[in-house]
């Protein structure tokens, strides 16, 4: 409101820019981070997502020897999409009838990470709010600014989100329910969206699953029935599963800073995103000469090569130049549409406009006692399976 509403400017330097928590100090500084590895496996083959767990084993799982063979002092957190985790957990299933917990590799825990949840979020929030007869054909994100191109799924959220509140902050009109119910649902699930992101930014473990309770209302309204199973499994181990250490390092290292200051950091899969794309550029550029252990090499070397460039990027005058496009001419747009609601009344493919029943708040339609029938469920699974 302040950003954008003239009236409110003079109020921005009043109002917190961050959120803070208990380790605010630790998560502001730069995290060192490196590629270790690179394996030639395919994880849509079981055996192969196998000898991947087994080489985390042997390079980064604490264990120490016993009679029967090696026992896990501490476990480590394997992180990916949903996809990814199901996989590793099925790996894991497959290795139930070890003779101890190294073999049986119960070492490792698993965690879907920021970039993939906010991602599943928005496909959330598209399939729900923008149908192919919903309110979007008249407030379309092409029409927004011409500045779509730039703009990633979170951040047209961002915009719609911006553009409402600025828009109900200048005129409140009452007349067409349905729309108001529509567009009150939308801010409750894009407003979680912010508060996810913005949990990742600050990296606040304790914030972030307080949010996926919430998360895990609004997944079991979708399709997606895997995203609200994995939701579920995270706040599982940090609810019960975990001893008490054990889910202090599963909830306080889900982001890293790669800037060094306040409000700066990402999701590690947002890292290994940014690593993926680097190693494809050194094999895009050795062309034809490119093999396995060529790549491998490479990325051994990746870490001490960036560091090596940023050093050198210091001493260039405008070396972060912003390319990000202002997006108040987005927002106003928005905003000025959402003000011309006669024009909604009379189109006949905005559906939602005429949709007295749509509901106020997403969460009202959650089926209590299908829920709670689904949760017992995976209790049930998660006793059964010893390593879950």
């Amino acid at each position: 409101m302040t950003q954008f509403a003239t009236c409110l400017k003079q109020f921005w330097d009043f109002v917190p820019k961050c959120i803070p928590h208990p380790h605010v100090t630790e998560m502001a500084k730069k995290t060192d981070n490196v590629l270790l590895d690179i394996l030639e496996k395919n994880e849509n083959i079981n055996t192969d997502m196998i000898d991947i767990l087994n080489h985390i084993y042997e390079q980064y799982v604490p264990v120490v020897p016993e009679a029967l063979g090696e026992n896990v002092t501490e476990r480590m957190v394997f992180e990916g999409d949903q996809l990814t985790n199901e996989r590793a957990h099925s790996a894991q299933l497959n290795m139930a009838n070890g003779i101890n917990s190294s073999s049986m590799l119960m070492g490792i825990l698993h965690r879907t990470e920021g970039l993939h949840l906010c991602m599943n979020t928005c496909l959330y929030i598209l399939e729900t709010f923008y149908s192919s007869t919903s309110v979007r054909d008249i407030i379309p994100f092409e029409n927004t600014g011409g500045q779509e191109k730039y703009h990633t799924g979170h951040d047209k959220c961002g915009i719609v989100v911006e553009g409402v509140t600025v828009a109900v902050m200048m005129e409140s009109d009452e007349r067409y329910d349905g729309l108001h119910n529509y567009a009150v649902s939308f801010m409750k699930v894009a407003l979680l969206l912010r508060e996810i992101r913005d949990a990742y930014k600050m990296g606040d473990g304790n914030r972030l699953f307080r949010n996926f309770k919430f998360l895990l209302l609004y997944f079991d309204q979708s399709v997606h029935f895997k995203y609200r199973s994995w939701v579920w499994r995270m706040l599982a181990y940090d609810l019960g599963l975990l001893l008490e250490y054990e889910r202090y390092a599963y909830g306080w290292n889900m982001s890293v800073n790669v800037v060094g200051s306040i409000h700066s950091c990402i999701a590690n899969d947002s890292l290994v995103e940014t690593h993926v794309h680097k190693v494809k550029e050194m094999m895009r550029a050795q062309g034809t000469n490119v093999s396995y252990e060529a790549v491998r090499q490479a990325c051994k070397c990746l870490g001490m090569v960036q560091s090596l460039l940023d050093e050198m990027s210091s001493f260039v005058s405008g070396r972060h130049a912003d390319y990000t496009q202002h997006k108040t001419e987005d927002v106003t747009a928005m905003s000025s549409a959402l003000l011309n609601m006669e024009n909604i009344q009379h189109q006949a493919t905005a559906e939602h406009a005429n949709f007295p029943n749509f509901p106020n708040d997403l969460l009202s339609s959650v089926d209590l006692m299908k829920f709670n029938g689904w949760l017992h469920n995976q209790k049930t699974r998660a006793a059964r399976d010893m390593q879950f």
